[in-house]
């Protein structure tokens, strides 16, 4: 599963994207604290043609799936952080791994098993500098412990 993207090197690219559902299924770390298996759908928000030299954003906008959801491993006070990292491969004329990336501090205290909300997308960009196309292939997600978020 993936899609691709074709740079051109003039000006009149134009701003084109394309929606790819991808589901997961989840079932390590706090998936053993809600109801497992728990399962993700990601909308991943691909650019089908940019200019050299633009930025290509990957952005992913996350979503329980149906009712299962992950659960709170322990007690923590309110604000506590859930954190998302995607990879997303990138292969053909620019090669490498984007890793979207977003965090969501929770508004109410939790107890074990508390249902976690998710942030709402998550996103990555590249700046790519040579015409030609490139394939897109959404990977794994690592959803992160819980924790105090910092005073910024």
């Amino acid at each position: 599963m993936g899609g691709a993207i074709v740079l051109t090197s003039g000006t009149a690219a134009r701003a084109a994207t394309v929606d790819l559902n991808v589901d997961y299924r989840c079932t390590g770390g706090v998936a053993k604290t809600g109801s497992p298996p728990v399962f993700l759908r990601t909308t991943v928000t691909i650019p089908t043609t940019l200019n050299v030299g633009d930025p290509l954003n990957i952005s992913w906008r996350l979503a329980y799936k149906n009712q299962s959801r992950f659960g709170s491993p322990a007690r923590f006070a309110e604000g506590a952080r859930i954190s998302i990292i995607g990879n997303m491969k990138m292969t053909g004329d620019w090669v490498g791994i984007l890793q979207p990336k977003g965090y969501l501090d929770q508004t109410t205290p939790l107890v074990k098993g508390t249902p976690l909300v998710l942030p709402e997308g998550i996103s990555d960009f590249a700046h790519l500098d040579v015409p030609g196309t490139v394939k897109i292939t959404p990977m794994s997600s690592t959803l992160t412990s819980l924790r105090r978020s910092a005073t910024l």
